[in-house]
């Protein structure tokens, strides 16, 4: 019996210990597999670390290069504004500036409509003043100078105000300076030429005479009839005199050129003049080789710009 017991004891003790090999071989292989599952976590873990570090790196270099970009976007933006400012006022200043080039051509236009207007005379006024001068085809200037008794029409006058009488404000007055008197005699040759009719001016000295409305002459004058082609007034320095002196400049249909004293019909053998500074002409006014006209056409290229840069 005690045999019996023994030896079952024997067997199930043997058994245990099988079973108990078999469950630490188990338990063993299962903690080599956490052993090696917990170093695998364990340098992914470092791993994650370094790569979180890098990252951590990586975020405060961009916020460093954030700090850079929002103040160069502050720098960039402050000069943006000011572009703008100095931009606005830039345009501004254009505006001004075409406003101003606006009344220049409104007062050219003005000055060139009022050359126009006294470039040309009517014809009632034409025929009242040159009543008694036309003979044929001829009209003789110097008589439109006097009347019949032998009176001088016109009177001259040193320039009172520095400024050009109208040809209508001369024929009312019957006074003016050398401009004034260049300017009516252009316009009178003009409807004269308009009219098909020849001019008769005259040299001094010769043994012609000029007949005046028949009642009187000038003697010991070369007269010369030109049909005339253009006529202008010119004006500059006078030879000898520290004043300056206006005539007309009177262009034959020959092409031929001739300067006339209005104020007595005389043709200029020799320019009385230094040089040729300024010119009236049937539209236009020159100076110094700048002419109204020339200065219009500029100042209206010059506006287009400011309005197309404007409008940009």
């Amino acid at each position: 019996m005690d045999r019996a017991v023994w030896i079952v004891l024997s067997v199930v003790l043997a058994g245990a210990l099988v079973v108990m090999t078999v469950a630490y071989f188990v338990e063993k292989a299962r903690y080599n597999e956490l052993v090696k599952t917990y170093e695998e976590l364990r340098d992914e873990h470092v791993s994650l670390i370094l790569e979180n570090s890098q990252l951590q790196e990586r975020v405060r270099h961009l916020e460093w290069e954030l700090n850079i970009t929002e103040n160069q976007m502050g720098i960039l933006r402050s000069e943006l504004n000011e572009a703008l400012s100095e931009t606005e006022r830039y345009r501004e200043l254009l505006r001004d500036t075409y406003d101003m080039l606006a009344k220049y051509v409104d007062t050219i236009e003005v000055l060139r409509a009022w050359i126009g207007e006294n470039s040309k005379l009517d014809d009632g006024t034409f025929s009242e003043i040159t009543e008694g001068c036309i003979t044929g085809d001829e009209l003789t200037y110097p008589c439109i100078l006097y009347d019949r008794y032998g009176r001088e029409v016109f009177r001259y006058v040193a320039d009172r105000d520095e400024r050009i009488e109208s040809v209508s404000e001369f024929l009312q007055s019957k006074d003016g300076d050398c401009e004034d008197f260049s300017l009516f005699a252009a316009a009178l040759v003009r409807k004269a030429a308009k009219r098909g009719l020849k001019i008769v001016f005259f040299y001094q000295g010769g043994h012609g005479e000029l007949d005046l409305r028949g009642r009187w002459y000038i003697p010991d004058v070369t007269p010369v009839a030109m049909s005339v082609r253009d006529v202008n007034v010119v004006c500059g320095p006078q030879v000898g005199e520290d004043v300056a002196h206006c005539i007309i400049k009177v262009e034959d249909t020959r092409g031929s050129v001739y300067l006339v004293e209005p104020q007595s019909g005389e043709i200029y053998k020799e320019s009385p003049l230094k040089e040729e500074r300024e010119y009236i002409t049937r539209d236009d006014y020159c100076r110094d080789g700048a002419c109204l006209s020339e200065a219009l056409a500029q100042i209206q290229e010059a506006m287009a710009k400011i309005e197309a840069e404007v409008r940009g």
